[in-house]
């Protein structure tokens, strides 16, 4: 899947399917544009039981901070990032060069949304597995595939720009990962499903395939301090939840999560449980 999915995105960037601001750099040769990541795919993910096949989308790349080593992700071999993150990585929760899954927040979500929702899915096996076995398992990815330049060189959010034109672009990178990865399950930031036309595409997409897709929060620090707590603490969600509430391997999990308040963490759950899936 990944040699595959390695030669749609080459397909891809020799025609020049990008945004018209899309992250380069001057080189000798020229401005080189930086190359999309191919999803990160679980060694596993192919032997997943009908119904149990997941892809999980971050939302966009952002090259912020990279430095001079930047000019690797202009190589080909710069395309298979996630997976090369993830091979030298010896974190709890692996990096695999998306941060919101390095932090372990949205893996905690997509491993509850699983437990929770998904018939059958969570065996004893995966009740007791670590996030680097769950990641194994499934597939993850950014639905913006590119970072955006901007004049003070600095990454610009998706959010934060006019028109669609940026995830318009994106579009055939996620017909590939799609056509080559046939999830059953699409986890994907709810900012970005219900953006202009990105529903519209993504059911054209899963025309004629039984497809699930699940649109949450992405999951990171100020989502959890501005939206998830509050509601929680005003009981939006139902309920209070509390440690004793997880079980040890998922305390292991909430323990292990990065960058995020543990307390306030705690809101995540009664989240996913009132999703309407």
């Amino acid at each position: 899947m990944e040699e595959k999915l390695l030669e749609r995105y080459l397909e891809l960037d020799s025609k020049g399917v990008r945004p018209k601001d899309a992250w380069y750099i001057d080189s000798p040769k020229g401005r080189e544009y930086i190359k999309s990541a191919i999803p990160f795919v679980g060694k596993n993910y192919a032997q997943q039981k009908l119904g149990r096949k997941v892809l999980l989308y971050a939302s966009a790349e952002n090259l912020v901070g990279y430095g001079p080593s930047i000019v690797e992700l202009v190589k080909d071999s710069g395309m298979t990032r996630c997976r090369d993150f993830f091979n030298g990585s010896n974190e709890f929760f692996p990096n695999i060069h998306i941060q919101p899954i390095n932090d372990g927040g949205l893996l905690v979500a997509a491993y509850q949304i699983l437990k929770r929702f998904v018939g059958e899915w969570f065996s004893e096996e995966y009740e007791e597995m670590s996030p680097r076995d769950f990641l194994e398992c499934v597939c993850c990815a950014n639905y913006g595939k590119f970072s955006l330049h901007s004049e003070d060189g600095k990454n610009v959010d998706y959010g934060n720009r006019a028109g669609m034109d940026v995830l318009e672009a994106c579009h055939e990178y996620i017909r590939a990962d799609i056509e080559v990865l046939k999830p059953d399950i699409i986890i994907l930031p709810a900012g970005i499903y219900h953006a202009a036309k990105q529903k519209e595409f993504l059911l054209d997409v899963a025309e004629g395939k039984d497809i699930k897709f699940i649109p949450i929060y992405q999951i990171n620090a100020r989502v959890v301090n501005c939206v998830m707590y509050p509601a929680m603490m005003k009981n939006k969600y139902g309920t209070i939840f509390t440690y004793d509430m997880l079980s040890e391997n998922e305390l292991k999990w909430h323990e292990g999560v990065k960058r995020i308040n543990k307390d306030k963490f705690l809101s995540i759950y009664p989240y996913i449980s009132s999703l309407n899936i």
